[in-house]
């Protein structure tokens, strides 16, 4: 008898710490939660982050590129402006840039984060550069923002 009231008070101390723990541990993913989101995002709550120093991924209003919906018109200024020296005849495949669209319409901290070789990614790269001035960069609350953007350019 005194072995399972031992135990039945074992099992209910073991329950109260793990219900506590495990409180705990939620506040703490919730508290990391926030946390990321106060870097990544507009507004957390009652905080604000600096809208200017912010990048975002997605905006409001997303940049325009030639006064037209990124997506299509810059694919089609890609394609038009890849250079295919003697050097990359025959070779083909997929080079994702990632680079940052300015506040005013200029293209910084462009970078491939997956290439297929030097020859490809250099040419990618020097494309994404040479689009530069003909952005319209993102709105966020009717404020220009900066914005991370990935692109595929496709070599055939």
């Amino acid at each position: 008898m005194k072995v399972a009231k031992i135990l039945v008070l074992t099992a209910i101390t073991f329950c109260i710490i793990s219900c506590k723990s495990n409180k705990t541990i939620a506040q703490d993913k919730q508290k990391q939660v926030i946390a990321v989101n106060k870097r990544t995002s507009g507004t957390v709550a009652s905080e604000s982050v600096n809208v200017e120093d912010a990048i975002f991924v997605i905006t409001e209003e997303m940049p325009l590129f030639e006064g037209k919906p990124a997506n299509e018109a810059f694919t089609d200024y890609v394609t038009q402006n890849l250079n295919r020296s003697q050097e990359m005849s025959g070779m083909s495949g997929r080079v994702y840039v990632e680079f940052i669209i300015e506040t005013d319409g200029s293209v910084s901290n462009a970078k491939v984060i997956r290439g297929v070789n030097s020859l490809l990614d250099t040419e990618a790269l020097r494309v994404i550069n040479s689009s530069s001035s003909k952005w319209t960069p993102a709105k966020q609350r009717g404020k220009e923002v900066r914005l991370k953007y990935t692109h595929l350019v496709l070599f055939k």
